[in-house]
């Protein structure tokens, strides 16, 4: 529902997001005075607020606090136009941002009514898809919900916040075209029943199409009704591409709203598919070459997993990608350097559903809903761990024990790193209690070591040229930003303010573990994650600085002043 009460609140959240993320990327220097915070902009403008400096220099902000000149805040656009002068957006880059916060609040409205009432004993009892629908998204990046494309209409019939149930439209084309997989007839299964998957290829019967020839593949209705119907005219009218229609299985987007759930049978696999729209860092389209070698590494590093008994004993699995290919259209893969998502606007990745992973009273969740936390300010960890019998410390030693410590072997005992954020990290839970965890999406989310030991190179030798690769000491960073800054950081700071469980005392069991870690294993100190410092990654500033010009690359990072880590021992540190 639509309504001003509504409307202030999205923004007041949006706000104190923003002056605590845009802190953290050292931005804006908000100062404590008399238990008050103070920011004081170059526009002569004073925002005042009550917040909790984190232990990793980042400020959460209690958002009803916020004062603009001694006056209830009410609107996002103001503050960012009160602080032009602090991020540097020029006038056409604060005007393209100010278009992006728009589509953003607006898709917060929609958050907000179906959050609303979901308290978290309630979310406790929701499966992991579900649990997707009332995530705010993104926790960094300030505008996670930009989706620059979509219209009121579009977002009403695809995004994951109204709980959007849709089918695919189907395409044959020419298998000659595509990059990747040769895909099979059996993939069909995912997405048909028998008996809709015999009447769909009696259509193509009909249609007189040949499969030895043609490949069929899905495709986002918005994707079809935006881009390649109208660009890839040419070739639908050379019969290159054939239009199907829209058949099969019912689907839901995910947090991610490019990659879809099957509604119908949820055991089936998971699809991703391109979505020319912008949202968060980048065009959401699908690279050629990551698609192409997605099918091979997920395969490569599920076998690896299961040779490893550490991993096996840890419950780590992978969500395999069982099929995907794509198609560069042949004008636009002709200028090499064009923006980059001239080249993604076709292809599909058929992966394993988390759901196919866990039996029955098992939860499978993104480990960014751990920082989840109602109105009432009980977090969904806390009920977590109340159901789970175990104590705070318990829970969290077993958290690190599942997850962080398996990352760390992975890039540690094969040179492998993963980009661990939250929603590549999924936790399995059994009565509650992390059990287990599922790795997923490698396309361009899985990098190497430029020093790839014995047993990595046994691995990943086929398929080592199709990914990049990093220095050790670069690589050990998709840990550290990707988890740690990423997932966390959040999670830490919401377990202190609703838990009442120190960041002091979580980073020292996570701390604990991880030195148990390196003295088994004998880690070398460039890989050490108990550093004194630590790069501080930024994504905002990116934005600020790059705008919203095409690229013929995806943006990248920037980095920042070294960051104090809260895992550096505060005792023996000589011995590490």
């Amino acid at each position: 529902m639509m309504n001003q009460e509504s409307w202030i609140k999205v923004n007041e959240h949006l706000i104190a997001k923003s002056i605590g993320e845009l802190t953290f990327e050292q931005i804006l220097t908000p100062s404590l005075e008399d238990g008050q915070w103070t920011l004081k902009l170059a526009s002569g403008v004073t925002y005042s607020f009550m917040g909790v400096m984190s232990i990793w220099e980042h400020l959460k902000i209690a958002a009803p606090t916020l004062k603009r000149n001694s006056e209830p805040v009410k609107s996002a656009a103001q503050f960012f136009i009160d602080s032009q002068f602090e991020t540097k957006m020029s006038d056409i880059v604060l005007g393209n941002f100010l278009e992006e916060m728009h589509n953003t609040l607006y898709s917060d409205l929609t958050l907000l009514e179906n959050s609303k009432n979901v308290s978290a004993q309630l979310a406790a009892t929701l499966d992991g898809e579900e649990l997707q629908f009332i995530l705010n998204g993104h926790p960094k990046i300030l505008l996670n919900k930009g989706r620059i494309g979509l219209g009121a209409s579009d977002l009403e019939k695809f995004s994951p916040e109204t709980k959007a149930v849709f089918k695919l439209r189907w395409i044959a084309i020419q298998k000659n075209d595509l990059q990747g997989e040769n895909i099979s007839l059996d993939i069909l299964d995912e997405s048909f029943d028998q008996i809709s998957k015999n009447n769909f290829l009696t259509l193509i019967k009909e249609k007189k199409i040949n499969l030895d020839s043609y490949s069929l593949i899905p495709v986002h209705p918005w994707q079809w009704d935006h881009y390649i119907k109208i660009q890839f005219a040419g070739l639908i009218c050379a019969e290159k591409i054939i239009d199907l229609g829209v058949h099969g299985d019912d689907y839901r987007p995910q947090i991610s709203i490019r990659t879809l759930s099957n509604y119908t049978r949820a055991e089936k696999t998971d699809i991703k598919l391109p979505l020319s729209i912008l949202n968060t860092s980048c065009i959401r389209g699908l690279p050629a070459a990551s698609v192409a070698a997605g099918t091979k590494v997920s395969k490569v590093l599920s076998e690896m997993i299961k040779a490893d008994q550490f991993l096996n004993e840890s419950g780590t699995e992978v969500l395999k990608e069982k099929s995907g290919a794509a198609f560069v259209h042949p004008d636009f893969a002709s200028v090499k350097n064009a923006p980059y998502r001239y080249h993604e606007y076709l292809g599909a990745v058929w992966r394993e559903s988390a759901k196919s992973k866990i039996d029955n009273g098992e939860l499978a969740i993104i480990t960014a809903a751990l920082f989840y936390q109602d109105d009432k300010k009980n977090s969904l960890i806390g009920e977590y761990i109340k159901r789970s019998g175990l104590t705070q410390e318990q829970w969290l030693k077993q958290y690190f024990k599942t997850v962080v410590i398996p990352l760390y072997h992975i890039q540690i005992q094969y040179g492998v790193g993963m980009v661990a954020h939250g929603q590549n990290i999924i936790l399995k839970l059994k009565n509650f209690t992390p059990a287990g965890m599922i790795l997923k999406d490698f396309q361009g989310d899985l990098r190497l070591s430029t020093e790839l030991p014995e047993i990595g190179k046994k691995y990943f030798s086929s398929v080592e040229s199709a990914l990049t690769k990093l220095p050790p000491d670069y690589l050990i960073h998709d840990l550290i930003t990707g988890h740690f800054i990423t997932v966390l950081r959040f999670i830490s700071e919401v377990m202190n303010e609703c838990d009442k469980i120190s960041e002091e005392r979580f980073y020292e069991i996570l701390s604990t573990e991880i030195k148990a870690y390196i003295i088994d294993k004998k880690i070398d100190e460039r890989q050490s994650l108990l550093k004194r410092t630590i790069p501080r990654v930024l994504l905002n500033k990116v934005r600020f600085a790059i705008g919203y010009s095409d690229s013929a690359e995806r943006p990248l990072p920037m980095v920042g002043s070294e960051l104090l880590n809260p895992l550096y021992p505060k005792k023996d540190a000589g011995h590490l």
